[in-house]
């Protein structure tokens, strides 16, 4: 095997500052669910086809109930990952019931929390990744 990655410089150069990046003790010990806010890199989105949330209430217990701008509406459970990591500011009931739509189209917490609106389409649609594909497009 060899010391460096076999791909364009711009690539290696994002991926060995990557690697280069320390990550904080706490992410290697949570098990929270992982990549809730994480957009694959790499990948943008056509502005017309956005998975829009247009509509977000907390409700009983750790789970949010939201529309989106398709018509996919329901609610979501997120008992899974409260009190990890960041979502610790649930812990306070009224913190949690502070929900809203972010400008980038997140799903925040007054800035302390926020999960991509995209993972939680998934989560509310039970579809996969590759069923909405066709929303998003490689970068150039």
């Amino acid at each position: 095997m060899t010391d460096r990655l076999d791909l364009p410089r711009r690539y290696r150069e994002r991926i060995e500052a990557l690697l280069r990046t320390p990550r904080p003790a706490s992410s290697a010990t949570t098990s929270c669910w992982s990549g809730a806010n994480v957009r694959p890199r790499g990948m943008r989105y056509n502005r017309g086809m956005m998975l829009q949330p247009v509509e977000v209430e907390a409700r009983d217990g750790y789970r949010i109930w939201l529309r989106y701008a398709d018509g996919a509406a329901g609610e979501v459970d997120l008992s899974d990952i409260a009190g990890c990591g960041v979502f610790a500011v649930w812990n306070d009931r009224a913190r949690f019931e502070s929900v809203r739509i972010g400008p980038t189209r997140e799903i925040t917490w007054g800035g302390d929390a926020e999960l991509c609106a995209d993972a939680l389409y998934l989560r509310l649609t039970g579809k996969a990744v590759a069923d909405i594909s066709g929303r998003i497009a490689p970068l150039p």
